[in-house]
């Protein structure tokens, strides 16, 4: 599984969902309708080190697809960065 993230100056909330609901409507091949769910791939996530924000992905999964300009600014999340880090409670 190859997990990457999209972060960085410019990278904010409202930018990583817009950039996600473009992906949306590459995929399906069109503008989605008000009726339409969205089903962004990835997730928007904060960094527990440093409290960034980044649109995790699994770039193998088959329903991976950013447009291209976003695509060659993913950065490999490894264990301990803060990305993907599982919080336990308690």
């Amino acid at each position: 599984m190859a997990i990457k993230v999209l972060t960085g100056e410019g990278y904010d909330l409202a930018r990583l969902a817009g950039i996600m609901h473009e992906a949306w409507v590459m995929r399906i091949g069109r503008l989605v309708p008000p009726t339409d769910t969205l089903y962004g791939e990835g997730s928007i996530t904060t960094n527990t080190l440093t409290g960034a924000i980044g649109l995790v992905c699994d770039t193998e999964c088959e329903y991976h697809r950013l447009p291209e300009v976003h695509e060659g600014r993913l950065v490999d999340v490894v264990e301990g960065d803060g990305w993907n880090d599982v919080v336990e409670e308690g």
